[in-house]
């Protein structure tokens, strides 16, 4: 079997995990237009992290997981129904239309959400998936424990 390399997968949760309320809080009170200018693009980088993950966990984490793991399929099923259940929220937050303030709150649940999701995630594929080399990997980020949401 070969092994998979997480590496990249884990560094974007990292990241998810607290960027989204870093940014709720830079977006209740914009100092500027220019600074307006930069959280808006923030947004626009963060936004586009879980659409490409979730794409790639689509397109060969799901079915890996599935072969390799096929007692998983409940779990993943629910995992996939989560990236569906995050979706709103993510457009909601990306939604230039609306003022960023109004945006904040959305950034701060979608931070809640998809740190729950992301928790879930983790604990699924580490229990599924996960090798020696892998686990080493996790537990030097800090990642597959659960957390509460920064």
């Amino acid at each position: 079997m070969t092994e998979i390399d997480f590496t990249g997968f884990l560094l974007a949760h990292k990241c998810m995990r607290r960027e989204y309320g870093r940014l709720a809080e830079a977006a209740r009170h914009p100092r500027d237009v220019g600074h307006q200018a930069a959280i808006e693009e923030q947004i626009a980088v963060t936004l586009s992290v879980p659409h490409h993950q979730h794409a790639e966990e689509d397109r060969w984490l799901w079915p890996t997981l599935r072969k390799r793991a096929p007692a998983a399929p409940p779990e993943l099923d629910r995992l996939e129904a989560q990236h569906t259940q995050l979706h709103p929220l993510i457009a909601s937050a990306g939604d230039t239309s609306r003022p960023l303030p109004m945006r904040a709150t959305v950034l701060a649940e979608l931070q809640r959400a998809i740190n729950a999701h992301l928790d879930e995630e983790e604990r699924a594929i580490r229990h599924r998936l996960y090798s020696q080399p892998v686990k080493a990997a996790v537990e030097a980020l800090g990642l597959g424990q659960s957390r509460t949401p920064r």
